[in-house]
């Protein structure tokens, strides 16, 4: 089952010590590309966080919001293209996989979430 993930209009600002210009917040309105992520792990998937690689600290989103992704299935939600980290956590918030120094490119990126 695919879900579709609600969209909000914010976006943050980094100081001198990150990129310059606003960050969007990943899963926002805005000049984001598709991502994809497909949850080929055993768990519910309850945490989605993502964080941009260049960012120190790294500050992280749950672009879930609230959503579960189950076994097998799969959700798509907007972030900036460039590099970005993802973290998944189950409902009590353990591990339970995760990416890092994923290039999302202008045409989007699909990410499979394995144990």
């Amino acid at each position: 089952m695919r879900t579709a993930l609600p969209l909000v209009a914010v976006s943050i600002l980094v100081g001198a010590c990150g990129p310059s210009g606003p960050v969007l917040r990943p899963g926002v309105a805005g000049d984001g590309v598709a991502v994809e992520a497909a949850n080929r792990t055993e768990a519910t998937i309850c945490h989605l966080r993502v964080s941009r690689c260049d960012l120190d600290p790294p500050t992280s989103y749950d672009v879930l919001d609230g959503a579960r992704l189950s076994p097998g299935d799969s959700a798509s939600f907007p972030v900036p293209p460039g590099c970005w980290n993802f973290k998944a956590e189950d409902c009590d918030q353990r591990f339970v996989s995760g990416l890092g120094g994923v290039e999302v490119g202008e045409s989007g990126a699909s990410v499979e979430l394995t144990p």
